[in-house]
């Protein structure tokens, strides 16, 4: 029977957030440690959801023959990448979710999906649907 390497780690933790792993642990009769690979694998598992979602949800919008379909499917295309908000672009990089070129870079080795120019079309009308009038930050 194959065992897996095990490696230690050492993190800091935020107050707040080493209580809740220390009410958890209480509660379900586990260790600290247990409970932290248990939250680190429910994390990691939903970081991959995530991803699986973003590209079906582009391959909807790719697919959508409606323009009204294609339209509601570009917004939500571009608050799954944007957030609730479009980022101004003054501040942008804290309201960016992920890159596109993020979400590509962790597909499978093995997937055909490709960065061509329908793609990036794609997504560039997806976030054209979306422009709401940029009010710039008031300079002193």
């Amino acid at each position: 029977m194959a065992t897996r390497r095990q490696v230690r780690r050492s993190v800091t933790l935020p107050g707040a957030i080493a209580k809740q792993v220390d009410a958890i642990a209480t509660r379900r009769r586990l260790s600290d440690n247990r409970v932290l690979v248990e939250l680190i694998e429910l994390g990691i598992e939903a970081s991959a959801q995530k991803e699986n979602d973003f590209f079906e949800l582009v391959e909807r919008f790719r697919s959508a023959k409606d323009s009204a379909e294609s339209k509601r499917l570009g917004e939500e295309l571009a608050r799954f990448v944007f957030g609730d908000s479009m980022p101004n672009p003054i501040d942008h990089a804290s309201s960016l979710k992920r890159k596109i070129s993020e979400c590509l870079a962790r597909l499978p080795k093995d997937s055909d999906t490709v960065m061509d120019a329908g793609f990036a079309k794609d997504v560039e009308a997806a976030i054209e649907s979306h422009r709401e009038p940029l009010e710039p930050p008031a300079w002193d």
